[in-house]
């Protein structure tokens, strides 16, 4: 019976050992057995080929300085010194760190070396067990992921120096600038302050920091706070920014609203940018003022020159050719001059074409009708030269009244201006002309039946259409209003509308 027991124990073990060695055999981690008398190997399993590119042998043969690299011989000695003390005090005597040995090829690999100490029957310590990890790829990732990190702080750290920066700088526009800035903040149908700046709350009466958090309603000015709900109601409802320009408390105030999103791109509040441009506004509108002032000084000026250069031509070179012509006929009366004859009759015929001709220029420099008698004796004078050109249709009640003479004038001219585009361009056989006076408000209303033309285009190429532009510009110097209405095939019309009193 007892020897039954025992082959079945030593069966267990064999089997034991053998499973063991399979172990040791197989696996990847290297596992050894060292002598504490000696501090040589008495195991080593064949992974160490694996690990260092050594054989058993070889391995069992090298002293442990031999075996690892550096600085981790003396590390390794001193962790095993402190063990064995701890051994002795029933302490903990387990080792667990991580080593550099040294490879047959001459290269180094970093392990894990896990180990204890093993005592006898007696309590003595006799070896030490222990197994080896390469952990080579794993002290590759973790330097390089430290590497990585250690590049991450520095890169965080320039961020955050530039964020600081960028905060204080942006802090220093936001309380400086000559615009007033606010960011509010959408709660349910509540609109708050969230921050403004100085420029801004003094505006209002307030301290930036003791409106923060406000209600514009509690702002204590309904058309104010009736302001900013059109503006930011109208910035969230087209989810873009909008710009302005809008009166308040006797201010021209430029203002531009941008909404602001959340997390979840759901407009959350809005940041407005206001700039007061009263004093830009009333320097541009005096600007506009003179510039039209001075631009209808010289429209005078021009006038008085052209009706005296053509009053100079009226009344100087045309008496004198006329003398001319009543000379040249007394003259073909003599009997010794009639062998010249035909050329008299060439001469006489030349001089009439030249004094119509200059009847012509004077009148088209200056109309005699337009500043004696006004536009509408000298509208009729000038259509009526025309009617066997073109169909012309006038609807007029303004007879004989009169206004300014430049304005007069270049009423007459615009009239002109479109009619010598219609007979010129656009083909017309038809005109209607509307001439309507109501108190001190003149509408003129000039149509064709001509091939029309695309507007944009025309509008787009100013110095292949200086006759538009001529138009545009007299009816700007009258301080009119006008409109424009034309397409390819559909004829022209021109609205204009002026004050005479301005």
């Amino acid at each position: 019976m007892i020897d039954r027991d025992r082959q079945k124990l030593e069966q267990e073990l064999i089997e034991s050992e053998r499973k063991y060695k399979l172990i040791a055999e197989h696996t990847n981690d290297v596992i050894w057995i060292i002598d504490i008398k000696t501090f040589k190997l008495k195991y080593i399993s064949p992974s160490v080929f694996q690990l260092r590119g050594i054989t058993i042998e070889e391995a069992l043969n090298e002293s442990l300085e031999q075996t690892f690299s550096g600085d981790s011989f003396q590390k390794a000695m001193d962790q095993i010194a402190i063990a064995l003390e701890n051994s002795k005090n029933n302490q903990s005597s387990d080792i667990f760190d991580e080593y550099k040995l040294q490879c047959k090829d001459g290269s180094v690999i970093d392990v894990e070396i896990s180990a204890s100490i093993i005592k006898d029957e007696t309590g003595n310590p006799t070896e030490m067990l222990g197994v080896s990890r390469d952990i080579t790829r794993r002290k590759i990732a973790e330097n390089s992921l430290k590497e990585s990190q250690d590049q991450l702080i520095r890169l965080l750290a320039r961020q955050t120096k530039k964020s600081k920066k960028l905060t204080r700088d942006l802090k220093y526009v936001f309380e400086h600038t000559t615009n007033a800035i606010a960011f509010f903040e959408i709660v349910d149908s509540q609109i708050l302050f969230s921050l403004c700046n100085n420029r801004w709350a003094n505006a209002l009466g307030f301290d930036s920091k003791k409106i923060i958090g406000m209600n514009i309603d509690q702002i204590g000015d309904d058309a104010t706070t009736t302001l900013y709900r059109k503006y930011i109601n109208w910035a969230v409802s087209e989810n873009k920014p909008i710009e302005d320009v809008t009166l308040w408390k006797d201010k021209e105030l430029q203002i531009a609203v941008i909404p602001l999103k959340d997390d979840y791109e759901i407009v959350s509040g809005c940041a407005a940018f206001v700039t007061d441009i009263t004093d830009k506004q009333h320097a541009v509108q005096e600007m506009r003022n003179l510039e039209k002032q001075i631009t209808y000084t010289g429209i005078e000026v021009e006038t008085r020159e052209r009706r005296k250069l053509a009053s100079d031509l009226h009344d100087n070179v045309g008496p004198l050719l006329s003398s001319m012509n009543m000379y040249l006929s007394s003259l073909s009366r003599k009997p010794e001059i009639q062998m010249y004859s035909g050329i008299l009759d060439d001469i006489r015929r030349i001089l009439k074409e030249t004094i119509s001709s200059v009847r012509e220029i004077s009148n088209n420099i200056s109309p005699q009708v337009l500043n004696s008698y006004g536009l509408t004796a000298a509208l009729n004078l000038f259509f009526e030269t025309k009617k066997n050109l073109i169909t012309i249709h006038i609807d007029n009640n303004m007879d004989d009244f009169r206004f300014s003479e430049t304005k007069e004038t270049m009423l007459y001219n615009i009239i002109k201006e479109a009619f010598n585009n219609s007979i010129k361009y656009a083909n017309a056989t038809c005109i209607d002309l509307s001439i309507k006076k109501n108190e001190n408000l003149i509408t003129v209303i000039y149509k064709d039946n001509g091939i029309g033309f695309n507007l944009k285009e025309k509008m787009a190429s100013a110095s292949q259409n200086l006759g538009l532009f001529s138009i545009i510009n007299r009816i700007k110097n009258l301080d009119g209003i006008y409109e424009i209405k034309t397409s390819e095939g559909k004829g022209f019309m021109l609205e204009v509308n002026f004050l005479t009193n301005l």
